[in-house]
């Protein structure tokens, strides 16, 4: 099976008959966590634009460490940390070649040192989360999830012919070279998506679920006549347009929440403003109690999370920076500029201290939620100045033990895909090889 050949069509017709958005990847039969104890989850958090890497680097090493001011707002948590030293998620950028918030974009959770348009391997572009996904999303009523809290960067790369597309300003997160993973950036909408519409009536949601189910089969059972009727290209076309019918149809065949339970719909309104924010702060908020109650309810599993753009221009006058931080962060060395993305840096590592609180708040089995959560924090791009991609700032949560590993150094520059290989193994995908990864990983967690 792939895609149908008209498959902007098919679509634009499927978005007018379901009122969905574009249909998501089909993952392996639905499989429920073991009995036991609670299921493992995946969450990637990126920050833009990198951070002054100096200004970073925590000092010592192993258990044996001090946090710098940077990672400060993360004491709270400094017992679950690990701060690897020397990632790099490429060979040397091409320079001239491709737009460099671009390259790392699209390298950063692929693990790739080629970039991805220049390789006739298809699956150069899968990134780690959607390997989890193929793996465990089939348990859950999302297989992934993708967010993000700024609006997509300006792109005219594409127009020029500089990139395929605008794409990989877009998002982090690749099934394959054609199925991007769009970020969703309005609360309400995630919401929704993630428990439905709170004031729809039951009877109406029913006779919507019921419709959506016959067009979804309407489609399949076309697709299937037609697929003997192509060619290998425009079958594999095909197969990828059945992928996000499949998905809706698992969408659409997962039980909801307990109507009285604490995951049905009326419950988690109070929890969730879902008003307009007016700061990007209060956006992130909304995004983090979302994030919280989509893996407390198990209606995903996998998730990304971009609190800026690729490539952020976002000024933060309330830090009391109201230039670009895009242009703050060619820094070339100038005191002001480098104070700026250092305060900058640290009001996202601040933003991401608070999802670890609110996941440690939230109890499940023996424990918390943060204790089942596999979480990476990080950006694409170390130096901004130079849009380095070795040394990149990252910080891990989770694994098999809640004890983190504190700061661990390498002396020579590791792919990052070896990380990849551990976040999956950590969630119970016993991947072998990934990116540029060897079989070994680098065994943090």
């Amino acid at each position: 099976m792939t895609r149908p050949l008209a498959r902007r069509t098919v679509l634009r017709g499927l978005g007018a008959c379901l009122a969905l958005p574009w249909l998501e990847a089909m993952v392996p039969a639905r499989a429920r966590a073991a009995e036991g104890g609670p299921p493992r989850r995946l969450l990637v958090w990126t920050a833009p634009n990198g951070v002054p890497v100096d200004r970073w680097v925590p000092t010592g090493s192993g258990t044996a460490w001090t946090p710098s001011a940077m990672l400060q707002p993360l004491a709270d948590h400094l017992a679950r940390l690990t701060v690897p030293i020397g990632l790099s998620s490429t060979a040397p950028l091409a320079a001239g070649a491709v737009e460099p918030h671009a390259q790392a974009s699209v390298r950063y959770l692929s693990g790739q040192h080629d970039l991805p348009w220049a390789t006739d391997r298809g699956g150069a572009w899968l990134t780690i989360d959607q390997l989890v996904a193929q793996a465990v999303g089939g348990a859950t009523a999302l297989p992934s999830l993708e967010l993000g809290s700024e609006g997509p960067t300006p792109c005219g790369e594409a127009q020029s012919g500089e990139l395929p597309s605008c794409e990989p300003y877009r998002t982090l997160s690749w099934r394959d070279a054609t199925t991007p993973m769009p970020r969703r950036v309005h609360p309400a909408e995630v919401f929704a998506l993630l428990f439905g519409d709170p004031t729809e009536p039951a009877a109406v949601r029913e006779r919507r679920q019921r419709y959506e189910q016959t067009v979804v089969d309407a489609v399949l059972e076309d697709a299937a006549r037609l697929s003997g009727s192509l060619g290998s290209d425009d079958r594999h076309r095909l197969d990828q347009f059945l992928t996000g019918v499949h998905a809706l149809e698992q969408r659409l065949q997962a039980p909801p929440p307990a109507p009285g339970g604490a995951c049905a719909p009326a419950a988690l309104t109070d929890r969730v403003d879902l008003g307009t924010a007016t700061t990007l702060g209060e956006h992130i908020a909304q995004m983090r109690e979302l994030m919280v109650l989509a893996l407390a309810c198990d209606r995903t599993r996998v998730i990304t999370y971009m609190a800026g753009a690729v490539r952020s221009d976002r000024p933060f006058p309330e830090l009391g920076y109201p230039e670009s931080s895009h242009w703050l962060s060619h820094h070339g060395g100038d005191a002001y500029k480098l104070d700026a993305i250092e305060a900058i840096g640290t009001w996202y590592v601040t933003r991401f201290g608070e999802l670890l609180a609110a996941l440690a708040a939230e109890p499940e089995g023996d424990g918390s939620l943060l204790d089942h959560t596999v979480l990476l924090f990080g950006s694409p791009i170390a130096d901004p100045d130079t849009h380095a991609t070795v040394d990149l700032p990252a910080v891990v949560v989770g694994g098999s033990t809640p004890a983190g590993r504190g700061v661990v150094r390498y002396e020579v520059p590791v792919p990052i895909a070896e990380l990849h290989l551990d976040l999956a193994r950590a969630v119970g995908v016993p991947a072998e090889r990934f990116g540029h990864a060897s079989t070994e990983g680098l065994g943090l967690l």
